[in-house]
């Protein structure tokens, strides 16, 4: 989401507020893949 949001920014013509985005990562293990809510969960 975040990244559809900055690149619609660019594409009108804002520069992004800060050029380097950092997104928390989440392991995903075999004792946590149950409960893994993936991209298509949001």
């Amino acid at each position: 989401q975040q990244a559809v949001n900055v690149g619609y920014g660019i594409m009108n013509g804002q520069k992004p507020a800060n050029p380097m985005i950092l997104i928390e990562p989440t392991l995903v293990t075999r004792d946590n893949v149950k409960s893994y809510k993936g991209w298509s969960s949001h």
